[in-house]
């Protein structure tokens, strides 16, 4: 049978699904034959995708890489794209991952996390195949987890290997909003938090003014423009002399300014720790040799100090 009928006969049995003349147990049975053609499409998809991008079609529709056309194909996004490619890619070198896949064994979410941990050691590839049939996606990520850190048996080299992964992926979603994907190692994202930190606490501190009650979450992302926004305006964070003291070094990271910014017409906090922060700036300042990396946290007004060890 061709694909096409497949979809066809699916498309009228679906289309004639009446849930509610069906028994809890044949709803069940109906709902494991569901999972298992969804994991066969999702299989059938990236197999047949990551010959399109092989073939760089997708150059002659226009689109700026192959993950855009299969996420504009798909209507999802393109980092689910990206991840779908770059699974596909990797499973004519994982066999016991690729027969799962086949097999409709596995689902999307769960092949992704089984070919990036079977990339760093191939001979995992079979257990973690039993884990995700056992422990479900769960248990299955907590035992990547280990796989990776296992592939890397000493810190500096987990470090670097974490290094050579880094990514920073943004696209839109089907509904139009942005969105912002990455991956660093532990101490730059522990820079890029703090130097968050003050310009959440006057996104919390306007919100309450307005009377308005959001997540941290909605917090974060109002302090990631503004944080962008102050270092685009404030390039002073550091004097000459400072910037000769820190010598360059492998995987330094960024140096900047964060200064967050009140409204004028904003009436002051009552929170002194609030004031104290928005007056502040704070310069964060990152150095590392090999796979430590140290950072510096300077608060000073209304320039940043000069850092140095």
């Amino acid at each position: 049978m061709r694909p096409q009928d497949m979809e066809a006969a699916l498309r009228e049995f679906v289309s004639a699904l009446e849930p509610e003349t069906l028994t809890a147990d044949a709803a069940v049975a109906l709902v494991d034959t569901f999972v298992t053609l969804e994991k066969l499409v999702a299989a059938g998809k990236a197999l047949a995708a990551r010959r399109v991008a092989e073939s760089d079609h997708w150059r002659g529709a226009g689109e700026r890489s192959a993950a855009h056309w299969l996420a504009r194909r798909a209507g999802s996004s393109v980092g689910a794209a990206m991840a779908t490619l770059e699974t596909a890619a990797r499973l004519p070198e994982l066999p016991a991952v690729d027969r799962a896949v086949r097999a409709g064994e596995l689902s999307a979410a769960q092949a992704n996390e089984i070919a990036s941990a079977a990339g760093a050691d191939p001979g995992a590839q079979a257990e973690l195949v039993r884990v995700a049939r056992r422990d479900g996606i769960t248990g299955l990520r907590d035992k990547c987890r280990q796989v990776r850190a296992a592939a890397a048996p000493d810190e500096m080299a987990r470090h670097r290997a974490i290094h050579a992964s880094r990514s920073l992926r943004h696209w839109s979603d089907p509904d139009g909003a942005g969105r912002l994907e990455g991956r660093f190692t532990p101490e730059v994202l522990a820079e890029l938090l703090v130097a968050l930190e003050p310009f959440e606490a006057e996104a919390f501190r306007v919100a309450r003014e307005e009377g308005r009650r959001e997540g941290f979450d909605a917090y974060r992302a109002d302090a990631l423009p503004a944080l962008a926004r102050a270092g685009h305006h404030d390039q002073t964070c550091m004097s000459s002399r400072a910037r000769r003291s820190i010598p360059a070094a492998p995987h330094c990271v960024a140096v900047f300014n964060a200064a967050p910014t009140r409204p004028r017409a904003r009436a002051r906090s009552s929170d002194p720790r609030s004031r104290s922060s928005a007056a502040h700036s704070t310069c964060v300042i990152a150095r590392s040799t090999g796979a430590r990396t140290r950072v510096v946290i300077s608060q000073a007004t209304p320039k940043c100090r000069s850092a140095s060890s």
